[in-house]
């Protein structure tokens, strides 16, 4: 090659060192940022391998940041152009980045099929099947979302089962986080216990990311084991370790668990201005979640009632004995009213979010929730 040529090589090499340091420290904007650049240089001399590989980074860079729907065009370019010199991983990568984002917005349960279904297809036309565990990892992810957790546990086991660690795989940190996960809606804890404690013991290619996922995963572990106490020390080092405004919802909750509503407040205004654009049904449901259960807990405590975990205690700490006066004060009726609202706001996006899957998993969350401030009339 030319003088010019050596130096666009030089610039690609870097370029994409800094990419992948990027990511490894969780700055993903930054990695989206610098796979744009790669993108743009690749494209200018036709160099199709390190185009389809940036896109790929730069999805996945941005459905991590949130922006779902810029991400799922740029996946949607890159599958629908013809990149015949591309590494067939890297294209393997999109479709499973494409169906990821069609998860986690949601779109809707045909197109995420679809899109599942395209993937099988393309590994097996380049004659590499044994990339399934991705897909049967994604499969899972589906069928949780859905409320179909003995499905959903099927499939990440044979995703287990037959995943390598070579790339284009998923990290080991990938399906521990979605064991812990879905054994914790399973109420399956010990089981969830003995994946937190393999976890420590297995390959750590990503240090930062796994710190962050596994106490994330230990927070939903000791709450579910109605460990309030450490469940608020734990949030409490996940805050300090990660300062960004969506990481404080571990935070929000723990506070709220524990009856510490106007410790609550300022976070819980500042993470809702930070997440109010989401493009996700998810989030935005997460959102108004978060709203209601603060409401309730302060409801609680004007009233004189212990603290308690709205999503994770049992339906009877919600029964109320009479010798409490509930409702009885303008205070009351202001907190009760907002915690209602903030819960039937989420209902709609649940039932939104469960038409689009077929399924009535989310609704039935909410409708429970409602349920238990009828305790209070």
């Amino acid at each position: 090659m030319g003088a010019i040529s050596n130096r666009i090589i030089r610039e690609l090499y870097f370029l994409e060192l800094a990419a992948y340091e990027a990511y490894s420290n969780a700055q993903y904007l930054q990695c989206s940022i610098l796979n744009d650049r790669i993108i743009e240089i690749s494209e200018s001399v036709d160099l199709q391998q390190q185009v389809v590989r940036a896109k790929f980074w730069k999805t996945e860079s941005l459905r991590l940041i949130g922006r779902y729907k810029q991400a799922l065009a740029e996946g949607m370019d890159a599958v629908s152009k013809k990149y015949p010199n591309a590494d067939h991983r890297d294209t393997f990568n999109v479709y499973t980045n494409i169906i990821a984002l069609g998860l986690s917005l949601p779109t809707s349960l045909r197109a995420i099929e679809n899109s599942i279904q395209s993937a099988y297809r393309f590994a097996e036309h380049v004659g590499l099947p044994h990339w399934s565990a991705k897909l049967l990892l994604l499969e899972s992810n589906l069928y949780r979302n859905r409320g179909m957790f003995d499905l959903a546990l099927e499939k990440l086991q044979q995703a287990w089962a037959v995943t390598k660690s070579e790339y284009p795989s998923y990290t080991v940190d990938t399906y521990m986080k979605g064991f812990v996960k879905l054994l914790v809606k399973m109420e399956k804890l010990d089981l969830a216990n003995e994946y937190l404690e393999k976890w420590q013991t297995l390959e750590n290619s990503q240090p930062t990311r796994r710190i962050k996922r596994m106490m994330l995963r230990q927070i939903q572990y000791q709450r579910a084991l109605c460990n309030k106490t450490e469940t608020l020390n734990l949030a409490r080092g996940y805050n300090q370790q990660f300062s960004s405004l969506y990481d404080t919802h571990p935070m929000i909750e723990a506070f709220i668990a524990n009856g510490y509503c106007d410790l609550a407040k300022p976070l819980l205004t500042k993470y809702l201005f930070s997440a109010r654009n989401s493009e996700s049904l998810y989030q935005l449901m997460f959102n108004y979640r978060l709203i209601g259960d603060y409401h309730h807990a302060k409801l609680r405590q004007l009233s004189g009632l212990p603290p308690t975990d709205m999503r994770y205690d049992s339906n009877e700490t919600f029964v109320v004995e009479p010798a409490h006066q509930l409702l009885a004060t303008a205070m009351q009726k202001n907190e009760w009213r907002k915690a209602v609202d903030a819960y039937k706001s989420a209902h709609e996006l649940a039932a939104e979010i469960d038409g689009k899957l077929d399924c009535n998993y989310n609704v039935n969350e909410y409708n429970v929730k409602l349920k238990r401030l009828d305790c209070y009339r």
